[in-house]
């Protein structure tokens, strides 16, 4: 049933399971599970499909009614929205983390660039000191 429903993204609802449906011979589930009613529901997230949601009731047949499965197709699409914010936040994290990273090697260059300069600003300071000192003497 679930594979149906993620080909063909429609809704199957299913009023009495132990009637034998279309199902049956091929949902080894079905054939050794106590189940009355099944709604099995597809939903998507952004325009495509992202899941199934499964419900059974293994007490009374019938149990998913139109309005039922109205009120159900809503709350689908609430699960989708939930699924891709947390999608969303997984990425966010992602990105964050990986500018952690990056502002972290930053910040190691910068101090690596500013020890090379001081470490060079000295060491062309001190001859050029010995050669101003020396040109100095020379003009006495």
């Amino acid at each position: 049933i679930i594979n149906n429903v993620s080909v063909t993204r429609l809704p199957v609802v299913i009023a009495d399971a132990q009637m034998g449906t279309q199902f049956h011979k091929h949902d080894a589930y079905l054939q050794t599970s106590q189940s009355r009613s099944i709604l099995v529901l597809p939903f998507e997230r952004g325009g495509s499909f992202a899941g199934v949601v499964y419900l059974e009731n293994k007490l009374m047949a019938n149990a998913f009614l139109t309005e039922r499965v109205s009120f159900l197709k809503v709350l689908a699409m609430q699960m989708a929205v939930s699924v891709s914010n947390v999608h969303l936040v997984e990425v966010l994290n992602f990105q964050n983390s990986a500018m952690k990273e990056t502002n972290e090697q930053l910040r190691l260059s910068n101090a690596v660039k500013d020890q090379f300069l001081t470490n060079t600003s000295h060491e062309l300071r001190t001859p050029i000191n010995g050669i101003v000192g020396s040109c100095q003497l020379l003009e006495e």
